[in-house]
């Protein structure tokens, strides 16, 4: 399976190349997931570095991203494929910019900025960072981020599904994808899916309303909330995992006598329950699944604060600032009735799986 991959995803890059004659291959490398590569970089191609300089270099040491350029007889970018596919080593980027001025753009990039927050370092060079917030980027976020990239090609997950695709950036902000999967027999690789990803004011706007307030990209490239929690929101076995992760530590010994497949369907029906609630907040999320295990797991059906739940017109962070008001304190008690374990199990639910 793996080997049917690897010879889709070379394919794939050379057809990049050849679609752009004026353009070069470089490698964006994550020497966390093997420290060979670095070494490997420099005695195999003309020229690799490393993105961090400075006390950030000495602080990450082998953390730190590498930049290298793949010439087409050095065999690095084969090597990169060969042995690091299903590892997330590294992005490739199509550019017709010099190693230099590529040099410098992703150096931009190594840190960014939560709105109303403090300055973060930016994973970028892990493939499956960069594949997951790309979506949720404004189409001016877009531009910035790619640089003088026409392409970037990485491992990428569709679903439970895991194989190597193409991003490509449209002149309006759009990104084009193309996607490799195993096929289903796991002998070869399926018929490559091509998708439009619009800018999220668009994709997302039938779902929900899309926090982009102070996005942008001056001074560095500045994220709000949402488009931070995004890509686990909408990867749900990461969701259900992470919010099994922030109930631990109050509930983690109850936790552990449950079946772990048990313990995912029951968290899944929970962030299901809040979803029903159009409470598309991870922080929030957390708090209603939290309050199942405190409370009870049918709290929600307390007609008082049910009535607060369905106000969608109110943001999530205002419902529960309201539920949590001592008006309700009297509502809350009585919602310990709903104690039936039978409410954290959906008709059906049981059959579906995650993890």
């Amino acid at each position: 399976m793996q080997g049917a991959l690897r010879r889709s995803a070379k394919d794939l890059l050379c057809r990049t190349l050849a679609d752009n004659p004026q353009s070069r291959l470089f490698a964006l490398l994550d020497p966390s997931r093997d420290t060979r590569m670095t070494t490997i970089a420099e005695g195999l191609t003309s020229r690799a570095e490393c993105l961090y300089i400075g006390s950030a270099r000495d602080e990450f040491e082998d953390d730190a991203p590498w930049l290298a350029q793949c010439d087409p007889m050095d065999g690095f970018s084969d090597f990169l494929i060969d042995e690091g596919i299903g590892q997330r080593w590294c992005v490739f980027i199509v550019s017709d910019a010099s190693f230099d001025k590529l040099f410098r753009h992703l150096r931009h990039l190594t840190k960014i900025r939560q709105v109303g927050g403090d300055s973060l370092f930016f994973r970028y060079f892990d493939p499956e960072v960069i594949g997951s917030i790309l979506p949720f980027l404004t189409s001016d976020q877009r531009r910035y981020l790619f640089g003088p990239a026409s392409a970037l090609l990485l491992e990428i997950a569709a679903g439970p599904a895991s194989g190597f695709g193409r991003m490509e950036l449209a002149d309006n902000g759009d990104i084009k994808t193309t996607i490799l999967l195993p096929s289903e027999d796991g002998e070869g690789v399926s018929t490559p899916h091509e998708a439009v990803i619009a800018d999220p004011a668009v994709s997302l706007s039938d779902l929900m309303t899309f926090d982009l307030k102070g996005a942008g990209v001056r001074p560095v490239l500045t994220l709000t909330q949402a488009q931070l929690e995004a890509p686990m929101l909408f990867n749900r076995p990461k969701l259900v995992a992470s919010t099994i992760d922030y109930l631990e530590e109050d509930f983690g010994e109850a936790m552990k006598i449950m079946p772990p497949v048990l313990l995912a369907q029951n968290i899944n029906h929970g962030i299901d329950l809040a979803i029903s609630y159009r409470i598309l907040d991870v922080s929030c999320i957390y708090l209603f699944v939290d309050l199942m295990m405190r409370i009870a797991p049918g709290w929600h059906r307390q007609p008082q604060l049910a009535e607060v739940l369905a106000r969608a017109e109110i943001s999530p962070d205002d419902r529960f600032e309201i539920l949590l008001g001592q008006r309700y304190e009297d509502a809350w008690e009585d919602a310990r009735q709903f104690d039936d374990p039978d409410e954290w199990i959906e008709k059906r639910q049981s059959e579906k799986q995650y993890g």
